[in-house]
């Protein structure tokens, strides 16, 4: 099976895009801190909304208010952000995975181990106490010889697989990085002019991949709220 994951340039050496380690020092929706656990997207598409929505999107929501000018000094965070797009592999039997992308599926997985969540709860933005109940049903399942999960993506319309790394008969293998660019956009569609004012709020991103004659874009891409 072949995934995609996007990380940050300085945590783009081979070992930390395959490990699992920043999961499992900071936990994550899918993993309690101590699991060591790779998130990725099916498609590349989820791997840019996601980053998208955490690295660029919620700098704005954080920091800025809608109508006011962006500062100059915020340019490296919101335009020409560089990450690393990484093709990995990995080899997985059916009955190591666990799909709970859809609503049945999530609400069927979480009565049989009696733990009290939704599908909806589990895919909006993460509050401490939903992250406890994800991450005790993916403790359930990992118990149960699940080595991944397949889950509905909370910032676009595909889904993640988040591998639980150390559960792996064979390791995570890394085939290929690629450099790429994320930029947030204004309702033009054009790179967000920063030092202008602005409204209303960018939710839409361009990517753009570094080739040998320049950079180029792979296009537009919103991010669900």
């Amino acid at each position: 099976m072949i995934l995609f994951r996007l990380v940050a340039p300085r945590n783009a050496s081979n070992d930390q895009i395959v490990s699992g380690e920043g999961a499992k020092r900071s936990g994550g929706r899918w993993n309690r801190i101590g699991v060591s656990t790779v998130y990725t997207g099916l498609v590349e598409e989820v791997t840019y909304c996601e980053q998208a929505s955490y690295s660029l999107i919620a700098r704005i929501e954080d920091d800025l208010r809608i109508g006011r000018h962006i500062p100059s000094s915020m340019r490296p965070e919101l335009v020409d952000v560089a990450r690393v797009l990484a093709r990995v592999e990995v080899d997985l039997a059916e009955s190591e995975i666990a799909d709970i992308s859809s609503a049945v599926a999530l609400n069927q997985a979480a009565k049989n181990h009696d733990i009290s969540i939704t599908f909806e709860m589990a895919i909006h933005p993460i509050r401490t106490s939903v992250q406890q109940r994800t991450q005790q049903l993916a403790d359930r399942l990992r118990l149960n010889g699940v080595s991944a999960l397949i889950t509905k993506s909370a910032r676009s319309t595909g889904n993640c697989v988040v591998i639980f790394s150390d559960a792996l008969r064979t390791p995570l293998r890394l085939v290929e990085r690629i450099p790429i660019r994320l930029s947030c956009v204004t309702s033009e569609d054009q790179k967000l002019p920063i030092g202008k004012r602005i409204q209303p709020l960018p939710a839409r991103f361009m990517v753009e991949r570094e080739m040998p004659t320049g950079w180029v874009s792979l296009g537009l891409f919103d991010v669900h709220p």
